[in-house]
């Protein structure tokens, strides 16, 4: 499961899920249908459990990195941590769910 800090805490916050051993496969990289590369360039200790994730973005028209916290998950523990938040998975938007649409759960937080 990858994590973003979460403004208010900065805490690690639930983005998506991430597929078995994607912190230690490192460095990687993957070819994208628009002609970009991917790479996921780096993972290192940032606390207790919780990664550093570097990552490159290579298309023809730009390039960027991104460095992220990223906290390993049990598909189980994802989906309890999204409803600790109120939110529920409404589907997987890729095979290896690394991305996840999660929607507001009816009934909590005031909804």
């Amino acid at each position: 499961m990858r994590h973003r800090a979460n403004s208010a805490t900065g805490e690690p916050a639930p983005c998506s899920p991430v597929p078995a051993g994607a912190h230690t496969r490192v460095p990687r990289e993957r070819r994208i249908a628009s002609g970009g590369v991917v790479r996921v360039v780096s993972a290192e200790p940032a606390g207790p459990g919780v990664d550093a994730i570097v990552c490159e973005y290579d298309f023809p028209d730009a390039r960027w990195t991104q460095t992220f916290l990223s906290r390993p998950l049990t598909p189980r523990q994802f989906e309890e941590a999204l409803a600790g938040a109120g939110l529920a998975v409404e589907s997987y938007a890729t095979e290896d769910g690394t991305w996840v649409r999660a929607v507001p759960v009816r009934g909590a937080g005031g909804t």
